[in-house]
């Protein structure tokens, strides 16, 4: 192959995803109902953004005593902030400019890695369109093209996924550093190292690598990528302790503000699980009313993926049921981990901000759901039911999407 047919599908994927990035932030900017473009990209910059703002100019502060009134800012991981300072560094833009070019370079990258995978697993168009809009219209994705860090830790966790399932020595490299501004982006990151060993243990050839010697040999490259990819959010914690004596400032900083308290054995609990009907506020369904339910509907979303992998495994062919789970399989657990720890640090607070931190979840389950789709035994087309269930999934997810982005640009919560 040469260098100009490796470089066609990252070209193709660089260019649909620009595309798709430049009709997001066209649609959000146009909800804020400034007629100045500049003034209508600035109202992408709210809540965390000025947060985020704060430690862009100022780095991280903390008072010698904190207080719920006076916590400094280290409340948040270093990744996002880090990229809009590069970019103020290299164009002197004002800070806000600057925090919502990162995002959207980031969202870029995130949707050229979305098609990547596409490429990859050799999706067909029409499904490879199905998985764009099952995305694009999830109620948070807006959440892309804001000032916030959530297109960075999505980019870097699909660079991280599709760079971990290379062999060449260039690609584990570029999955460590992935991996490293994930883990540096959100405290959900650390965990989700390990899926470059889940990944080799399950996908590695049995033959030849018996023992725990070969067992050592066979997942001794997913090891040198997991650990660099952990050691972004551990250098944080690291910094936090030189600079201020206390490695979990960022809890207690959290704690101080948020009054964020980590349930772990949150869904032993009662609360979780409990239907509330919605109140109406700022002229639509109060926001974490729609956050605790987003959380409480991922649940059997998930429990259905799994009823689905166990029938198909044994429904199909070992070549098209099985080695297509193992295939999956990492990516199952990765949404699992991020839902799990996201929903328990925001349990005590009846699932605040869980419609904007289940977006990761999501992300993987709509891509699992193209992976099924495209194996060689789902071929015939979706069946009728499916094709509307998915209908009124992506028209609801839209609906509320345009409400939330005309919420937020507007400066009211959303999530």
């Amino acid at each position: 192959m040469t260098p100009a047919q490796r470089f066609k599908p990252f070209a193709l994927a660089a260019a649909l995803a620009a595309g798709v990035t430049a009709v997001q932030i066209i649609l959000a900017c146009a909800a804020s109902g400034e007629p100045d473009p500049g003034q209508a990209h600035l109202r992408l910059d709210e809540y965390d953004s000025f947060l985020y703002a704060d430690i862009v100019d100022r780095g991280y502060v903390c008072p010698p005593s904190p207080t719920p009134d006076s916590h400094g800012n280290v409340a948040f991981f270093p990744g996002y902030p880090a990229s809009a300072w590069l970019v103020h560094a290299a164009t002197g833009w004002p800070t806000p400019v600057s925090l919502l070019v990162a995002a959207q370079l980031a969202c870029w990258g995130f949707w050229t890695y979305f098609f990547l995978l596409f490429d990859r697993w050799r999706v067909p168009p029409r499904l490879a369109a199905l998985g764009c809009v099952l995305m694009a219209t999830r109620p948070s994705a807006f959440f892309l093209v804001a000032g916030y860090s959530e297109p960075l830790f999505l980019m870097s966790l699909l660079g991280f996924l599709y760079w971990s399932e290379t062999e060449s020595p260039a690609g584990r490299v570029l999955a460590a550093l992935h991996g490293f501004m994930l883990s540096a982006t959100r405290i959900v990151g650390i965990p989700v190292a390990v899926y470059p060993i889940l990944h080799a243990w399950l996908n590695a050839p049995r033959a030849g690598a018996s023992g725990p010697h070969g067992l050592v040999r066979r997942l001794a490259p997913a090891l040198a990528v997991a650990a660099p990819a952990a050691l972004g959010g551990g250098l944080f914690f690291l910094y936090c302790q030189c600079r201020f004596g206390h490695w979990d400032l960022y809890m207690r900083t959290q704690n101080l503000g948020w009054k964020v308290r980590p349930d772990c054995f949150a869904f032993f609990h009662e609360d979780p699980y409990r239907w509330t009907w919605p109140q109406w506020k700022y002229g639509f369904y109060e926001p974490t009313w729609f956050s605790h339910m987003t959380a409480l509907l991922f649940l059997p979303l998930f429990a259905a993926f799994l009823v689905a992998e166990v029938r198909l495994a044994r429904s199909r062919s070992p070549e098209a049921g099985e080695a297509g789970w193992r295939e999956r399989v990492g990516m199952y657990v990765v949404a699992w981990m991020i839902y799990y720890i996201s929903a328990a640090g925001v349990s005590r607070l009846n699932m605040t901000s869980m419609s904007r931190y289940v977006l990761g979840p999501e992300v993987l389950l709509v891509l699992c759901l193209v992976h099924i789709l495209s194996r060689p035994g789902a071929k015939g087309g979706l069946p009728v039911w499916l094709r509307i269930a998915l209908g009124l999934w992506a028209t609801a997810g839209l609906a509320y999407e345009i409400v939330g982005v005309i919420r937020f640009a507007h400066g009211l919560w959303v999530a």
